[in-house]
């Protein structure tokens, strides 16, 4: 039988879903499989990883993160509701966009997940960070581990909107400057003048 079980998180709370089963018995199954999938997440991996990773994150940068899905009330609710209006073969979260329907457009409601993505291919195309990343591209140390013609022709073609190189653009990118970072003259005279004092 086709049967495939998806863990899904929902504000951070692990639930798992059935998507298909061709029979009555392969659908029972499933679902007391999806429930303790489901429960496992909660009581296992929520805290020690999806949380805490999260909790570090915002604290690198001074942020304090909320889940409000996580609440007890909302959470002792949403073990009460069944399977089929979590998750179905219409959608995922199917009980909380219904609900979400009444206060705001299907298209908001119905939006695909979506993380927190960096939109580098839209500033990729403006000037201002158009030129600063093609400065790296034919630089120095640009021209001495790669082909600055291709960087240039890669960057030139996506802000022309030919193609998205966006992630290539960007991995090539944060390479350079974390080469400037550690790499150049002055840290490396830095650190051979460092070496030298201490075997002296």
């Amino acid at each position: 039988a086709a049967l495939r079980v998806l863990r899904i998180r929902h504000g951070g709370a692990v639930h798992a879903a059935l998507l298909t089963a061709k029979s009555q018995q392969c659908a029972c199954f499933a679902q007391v499989h999806a429930h303790e999938i489901g429960y496992k997440g909660i009581q296992q991996a929520l805290h020690m990883f999806d949380c805490a990773r999260a909790n570090k994150a915002m604290s690198a940068w001074g942020v304090e993160a909320r889940v409000p899905f996580l609440d007890k009330k909302i959470m002792e609710l949403a073990e009460r509701i069944p399977l089929k209006y979590r998750v179905n073969d219409e959608n995922t979260k199917f009980a909380m966009r219904k609900a979400a329907l009444r206060r705001m457009p299907e298209k908001w409601a119905g939006k695909k997940k979506l993380g927190f993505p960096v939109p580098t291919r839209v500033w990729l195309k403006e000037d201002k960070y158009y030129n600063i990343v093609k400065e790296k591209f034919t630089g120095e140390v640009a021209q001495k581990y790669f082909n600055t013609d291709m960087l240039v022709k890669l960057l030139d073609d996506h802000k022309n909107g030919k193609a998205d190189n966006s992630r290539r653009v960007w991995t090539v990118y944060t390479f350079l400057v974390w080469y400037d970072q550690f790499f150049n003259d002055d840290i490396l005279n830095g650190y051979a003048e460092h070496t030298d004092a201490k075997t002296a």
